[in-house]
């Protein structure tokens, strides 16, 4: 009859437990406890041979083709000969499943699958062999090179074209032969607003202390340097000169930099005197810079034409808008990358890149630039510029591009000259 309480159910033969009877704990035999394992106890002299002996083992060099304990040596990519049969055997016998063997799981592991010396369940620290090991895919073998986007710098900025347009460069030489990239178009639009970023900045370059603009260019200059390879790389691939062609043109153009940074409080005193005058009169003259000067920069070479067309106006004082190559403007664009990071004011320096024929006319014709400099072989163009200019009395200097790259001097006074005005300045002296 079920009264409610539990009841414990017994075997067959065996007495029923008696109610408020503990039940009786068994006994088991003795033979059942486990057992520690017996140590041998040896001598202490033997002791101490057996330890020296293990130190010399382990400090002796593994003979070739086996590793030190033993284990077959590793191969050149890191992969133990017959690991998974050895790996296998080992983990089989530590209790490892059999599974886990075939994956190739190192011996040194626990059951956990952890190394040993590390707490199971943590991810291997960096570097840490098992993780090469347990990966569960393929390390790359190849990536693919980061496209670089090209933009026109304007007012110290990178910006795209408003037009939206871009024309596609090919690789003439290098490793990346035939490959295409994009460049900005510039448009009129663009050309504008180069303009106007170049009239705000003017004054305060001009400003600025010769010796102020002296640090500023040599600043240049070792911006440019710590970006040789990437320019060199730049010029090798766009043109398809060799590598050390291009390594000297970057360094040519280089020192072209740093003789100009010595030109900027040289060269007010050769292009300045002080005039006699007929008269009680006090007759001094001095080189001023002519404002906003549009270049139009050589074809080839890429940069150090750019570099060449550059200098003189920045050194006299003036701010630029540069029409840069239309065969290589992407080492043009990563030269302003260097004017970005070498402390010129933004606005004083503008980089466009896109069609001459285009924009060139635009500029020319606009009334706020005071000069323009063309470095050009073409006389159609530039007879259709001059025509252009004179409509609003700008100064017009035109160079040919130097084919000679390694054979071209520096920018010197007579270049700077081109793009400073003279101011005479009258004042009564007496006796």
């Amino acid at each position: 009859m079920n009264d409610g309480r539990t009841r414990k159910m017994t075997a067959p033969g065996e007495p029923a437990a008696r109610p408020n009877e503990r039940p009786r704990t068994q006994v088991l035999p003795e033979a059942a406890h486990a057992q520690p394992a017996k140590q041998t106890q040896l001598e202490p002299g033997l002791a101490r041979e057996g330890a020296a002996a293990a130190r010399a083992r382990e400090s002796a060099p593994a003979p070739e083709g086996q590793a030190r304990d033993g284990g077959p040596a590793l191969a050149r990519d890191g992969s133990p000969e017959g690991q998974a049969r050895e790996g296998a055997a080992v983990q089989a016998r530590e209790g490892v499943p059999a599974a886990q063997a075939r994956e190739g799981v190192p011996a040194a592991q626990t059951r956990d699958g952890a190394p040993e010396g590390r707490a199971p369940g943590l991810a291997p620290p960096r570097g840490d062999a098992s993780r090469d090991a347990t990966r569960p895919y393929p390390l790359p073998t190849a990536r693919l090179r980061v496209q670089k986007t090209y933009k026109l710098f304007v007012g110290g900025q990178f910006v795209r074209s408003e037009s939206g347009r871009y024309t596609a460069l090919a690789d003439e030489g290098g490793e990346t032969m035939g490959a295409t990239e994009n460049v900005p178009r510039a448009s009129r639009k663009d050309a504008r607003d180069a303009v106007r970023a170049a009239l705000a900045a003017q004054p305060g370059w001009a400003g600025r202390t010769a010796f102020n603009r002296a640090q500023i260019v040599y600043r240049l200059a070792e911006v440019v340097e710590s970006r040789m390879g990437e320019l060199t790389w730049e010029l090798a691939r766009a043109s398809g000169t060799s590598p050390e062609f291009a390594r000297r043109e970057v360094g040519l153009a280089i020192d072209h930099v740093v003789s100009a940074a010595g030109w900027c409080d040289k060269f007010q005193s050769l292009l300045g005197a002080e005039n006699p005058a007929a008269g009680p009169f006090l007759n001094v003259s001095f080189a001023e810079p002519m404002g906003v000067v549009a270049v139009v920069a050589p074809a080839l070479p890429s940069l150090l034409g750019l570099v060449d067309a550059l200098l003189p106006p920045l050194v006299a004082g003036n701010a630029s808008v540069v029409l840069v190559s239309e065969r290589d403007p992407r080492t043009a664009l990563t030269f302003g990358e260097c004017l970005a990071t070498s402390d010129l004011p933004g606005g004083v320096v503008n980089l466009l890149s896109g069609q001459v024929a285009e924009v060139a006319p635009h500029l020319a014709k606009h009334q706020e630039v005071n000069a323009l400099s063309l470095w050009t072989d073409d006389d159609d163009l530039a007879r259709s510029l001059e025509e252009a200019a004179a409509g609003s009395v700008k100064r017009v200097r035109r160079f040919l591009p130097r084919p000679a790259v390694l054979e071209s001097p520096p920018p010197g006074l007579f270049d700077i000259e081109a793009f400073c005005e003279t101011k005479t300045v009258w004042h009564p002296a007496g006796r």
